[in-house]
């Protein structure tokens, strides 16, 4: 009898335990984001006019809040035909699906990130070469606002990138070295974008409380940049000043010692290029002369 009223007692506990309603768990959800950019002044591949154009290997990249916690990658799915618009869209997982979301968008070039909590950017080594310069290029749009469309999807409407660099194209072929080191005042090689904490958004959803939109801390490090090719057409591409200095001195060293220098007059601002007078390279003299030619500052087209 004892034995019964044990097995009897054994089924009754699990039947409880199996009838009793467990924690629901909140799985990431696989959401897709869709959009289009308009190029603006990003565009990126040069061309002889020195405009800039989409690749079809570009990819961009998504900072997203600490709720998501993660750094989505868009790739570029189609392209206008002559270029100046690109459609882009990826996959993520995320806990989140609000009816309206803010994201910072980022393009690296043709740079690969690997860390999903921070970006850390460098173009220390450059070739000089045109067909290299898409690699270094660094674009950014803030605070882009992406939609609900149904459960698993997210849309954004047409969102231009600002240049966050400025492309110089020097003529070196006079110079006798196989590579220089580019250094100025307070230049910068390298950028780092890490999240700062989330700050509320204007909007209030259907269900009465804000989104959150993610704040990027952009911070620099000074150093010099590598240049390895040296032609009469090197293109270099240039972090900016945070603020421009008037009258700022560049100076092409090899092996630590000063082979020609030139004044870029207006300093270095983002989204521009810098050539000489008429749109031709900037000529670089050898041998420590201060380089006569006039820098032009002009908008990226």
């Amino acid at each position: 009898m004892k034995m019964i009223n044990l097995i009897v007692l054994i089924l009754l506990t699990i039947m409880f335990f199996q009838c009793k309603p467990g924690k629901e768990e909140v799985a990431n959800k696989d959401v897709k984001i869709k959009g289009e950019m308009g190029l603006g002044s990003s565009r990126l591949d040069l061309d002889e006019q020195y405009n800039i154009k989409w690749n079809r290997e570009d990819e961009v990249y998504m900072m997203s809040n600490g709720a998501d916690n993660t750094i989505a990658v868009f790739s570029v799915s189609e392209m206008s035909e002559d270029n100046n618009m690109a459609s882009i869209e990826c996959r993520y997982e995320s806990e989140m699906r609000p009816d309206i979301m803010y994201r910072n968008l980022y393009y690296l070039g043709n740079w690969r990130h690997v860390d999903d909590t921070k970006i850390t950017f460098s173009i220390y080594e450059q070739s000089g070469l045109k067909s290299d310069f898409g690699r270094h290029f660094i674009a950014s749009a803030k605070d882009v606002m992406f939609k609900n469309v149904d459960e698993d999807t997210y849309t954004f409407p047409l969102t231009p990138l600002n240049s966050m660099v400025s492309v110089a194209c020097f003529d070196m072929s006079s110079l006798d070295v196989k590579d220089v080191t580019i250094e100025y005042a307070n230049g910068y090689n390298a950028i780092n974008l890490n999240y700062n904490g989330i700050v509320e958004s204007d909007y209030v959803g259907k269900d009465g409380y804000t989104y959150d939109k993610t704040e990027i801390l952009e911070s620099y490090e000074s150093g010099p940049i590598w240049v390895r090719t040296l032609t009469n057409e090197t293109y270099v591409v240039m972090l900016p000043q945070k603020k421009p200095l008037p009258n700022t001195m560049f100076y092409f060293k090899n092996n630590g010692k000063v082979v020609a220098s030139i004044n870029f007059p207006n300093g270095v601002s983002p989204g521009k290029i810098y050539l000489s007078h008429g749109g031709k390279p900037i000529a670089i003299k050898p041998d420590g002369m201060k380089t006569d030619d006039e820098v032009v500052e002009y908008n990226f087209y």
